[in-house]
């Protein structure tokens, strides 16, 4: 619903010759279809998205846009955040579908409000190319970042987790661990909570890219209701 947002990121990517593929995100005040819901949406979820089931596209921007305000219905704020960050959840999940769908090996997924680093395919490539066999997740950067030590390349240092999921790289392994119930199924926590989480199991096998390969543009605000 905010369509200029993108356009940094864009160029940023066309400066450097790096083809790309525009992904619509998820709008979570659009609501969500019923198989998305039982097939993703915990408990505690639910109920959250369950207040709004009455309101329409309209009601729920004008909530939005009045919660900077004194007075503001606690409940209903949590159930927009919550509407919002399901339609990130679900944005993800989509694109990792897709994965699966043409089998594709592994897809780098940025967010609408980050810049790539100089040479980046580049560098890119060197780090892909030094990562075992075995990895699952590449962030190219994160917040609440937690580092293991220094991998056997210059460039990666393992993960033992983060958050955040403006930039990184998926690999079909991981996808294919991801989509199941196990780890997806009926999740009541937002999609970089649930990777975090994987990563400290030792279900998904994850780096670091340092120095980061993206970063997020300072001025630019969440689209979530915090």
């Amino acid at each position: 619903r905010t369509e200029g947002r993108k356009s940094e990121t864009v160029s940023s990517i066309q400066q450097q010759g790096i083809s790309y593929e525009i992904f619509r995100a998820i709008d979570g005040l659009a609501g969500f279809h019923e198989n998305a819901l039982s097939q993703y949406a915990g408990q505690k979820r639910r109920e959250r998205l369950q207040k709004l089931s009455t309101l329409g596209y309209e009601d729920k921007m004008q909530l939005l846009q009045s919660f900077t305000r004194s007075g503001a219905d606690i409940s209903l704020k949590a159930a927009i955040h919550e509407s919002l960050r399901f339609g990130c959840f679900l944005s993800h999940v989509m694109l990792w579908q897709e994965m699966m769908d043409s089998q594709l090996p592994y897809r780098v997924v940025l967010e609408d409000d980050v810049l790539v680093a100089e040479n980046f395919s580049q560098r890119l490539h060197s780090l892909l190319q030094s990562l075992p066999a075995s990895w699952d997740l590449l962030y190219l950067n994160g917040c609440f970042k937690k580092f293991g030590p220094d991998f056997a390349a210059s460039g990666l240092k393992l993960a033992r987790g983060s958050l955040c999921t403006f930039g990184y790289v998926i690999s079909l392994n991981a996808v294919q661990k991801l989509m199941t119930k196990s780890m997806l199924g009926h999740s009541d926590k937002p999609i970089d909570h649930v990777l975090d989480m994987e990563i400290s199991r030792g279900n998904i096998v994850a780096f670091h890219a340092v120095p980061p390969l993206v970063n997020v543009i300072d001025e630019m605000e969440s689209t979530l209701a915090y």
